[in-house]
């Protein structure tokens, strides 16, 4: 199998602003949006601190035509998690990977991690491949 990495932007203000991805339930989520209908339907704010969901909102200013966006929220153990790492991957020219690592934050209860990369456009079609996982904090 032939893998290559590709280019990403990173979301760097998601756990900064209390952005909710696709709803209000404490549950995982993992999406592919490729149009700003899709974002608009997706993604909701709802904030006390403007200017940094000013930043995410900036952050989130796509030009879908040209770029997608991997974006989801993990239910973690521990809150304020952290990132670790993050790459995308594909595979013979075909499948994605987005592969993430999260360290645990260091408060006992549970808490919602968000993550999320602008990639080159891919089709709808598309298989995404999400590969997450949780460090345990030290």
């Amino acid at each position: 199998m032939d893998t290559e990495i590709v280019d990403f932007t990173s979301l760097k203000q998601l756990n900064d602003c209390p952005a909710i991805v696709i709803n209000k339930q404490l549950s995982d989520e993992f999406l592919v949006i490729n149009s700003q209908e899709e974002l608009e339907q997706s993604v909701f704010f709802s904030g006390e601190n403007p200017y940094l969901c000013d930043l995410l909102k900036d952050e989130l200013t796509i030009d879908f035509t040209k770029q997608t966006l991997l974006i989801g929220k993990k239910i973690i153990p521990q809150i304020r998690g952290e990132l670790v790492s993050e790459n995308v991957l594909q595979t013979d020219g075909k499948d994605y990977t987005y592969r993430i690592v999260v360290k645990n934050g260091g408060y006992t209860a549970l808490g919602l991690f968000l993550f999320g990369v602008i990639i080159p456009k891919i089709s709808n079609d598309t298989k995404v491949n999400l590969d997450l996982t949780i460090q345990e904090h030290s």
